[in-house]
């Protein structure tokens, strides 16, 4: 059986559940429930993800025998050692490694993709026009698709925008856009209809506020990650609203980290 053949590798390579989940990204509770017999039908991505770590091919998980059943190259010994060293570090570091470990592989996937994959559709193209300052003044885009602080906003393949001048010292020197945003969940920090200030960026660290794309849609959250689980959320300031959690199979990206922000209503810059 396939948890049987995962064990068997496992221990010819000496790495624990931990450590297997940090090396290819599947999270510790599916592996600990694929190991254990409790999930006897896991996802085909993630077979294919403990392929690559273990040395092994498909092949392996139908009914022939264990023996008869092909193996891919083993790891390198660089990697093996990667995994032993990851036993090393503390809760936040492991958290840390998986995440890193399991962007690299959505990246990775990606760049494999991209020339025969059609045009993305319904993602935001973040590519705003140059900003601008003279005089103390700064001009900067601003989307007017906006952004959900609260249940998702669809987004479409060319969202509206314009350009809006602001102070020089109320924008900070990075933000490359501006995005008006919708909803009541970052209040009381960022209130409905208020103006973000966003740097284009794919990194956004935990903790950090930023603009995401998840399964089509986008949201201003706080990004939070489960430092014993690997778990991704996106997190609501306003208490009244839950969190979002980001399952592994969602399509999912940072698309700029929020820097500030601008409320029309009280005429009152938002620092970070």
């Amino acid at each position: 059986m396939g948890f049987e053949i995962i064990n068997t590798l496992k221990r010819e390579k000496g790495l624990t559940n931990a450590q297997l989940a940090a090396l290819s990204g599947v999270t510790l509770s599916t592996i600990d429930k694929i190991t254990a017999g409790f999930n006897t039908n896991p996802k085909l991505d993630t077979l294919q993800a403990l392929c690559r770590v273990l040395g092994c091919t498909l092949d392996d998980f139908s009914d022939a025998p264990y023996q008869s059943a092909k193996k891919a190259p083993s790891l390198p010994d660089e990697a093996l050692k990667v995994a032993r060293d990851y036993n090393g570090l503390d809760s936040h570091g492991k958290s840390m490694t998986r995440l890193v470990i399991s962007e690299e592989q959505k990246r990775m996937d990606e760049e494999a993709t991209a020339e025969t994959a059609p045009p993305p559709s319904n993602i935001i193209p973040f590519s705003p026009r140059q900003k601008t300052s003279h005089g103390g003044i700064v001009t900067i885009e601003v989307y007017e698709e906006p952004s959900a602080a609260g249940t998702g906003n669809y987004v479409s393949d060319a969202p509206a925008s314009h350009m809006e001048q602001y102070p020089e010292e109320n924008i900070h020197t990075q933000a490359d856009f501006g995005v008006i945003i919708s909803g009541r969940s970052m209040e009381p920090k960022y209130p409905d209809k208020s103006v973000v200030f966003v740097k284009s960026t794919q990194v956004v660290e935990p903790e950090e506020i930023g603009i995401f794309l998840l399964d089509g849609q986008t949201y201003i959250k706080q990004l939070q990650v489960d430092q014993d689980t690997g778990e991704v959320f996106l997190h609501s300031l306003n208490p009244e609203f839950s969190d979002i959690e980001v399952l592994p199979s969602a399509e999912f990206r940072p698309l700029g980290k929020v820097l500030g922000g601008y409320d029309p209503a009280t005429r009152q810059t938002i620092w970070k």
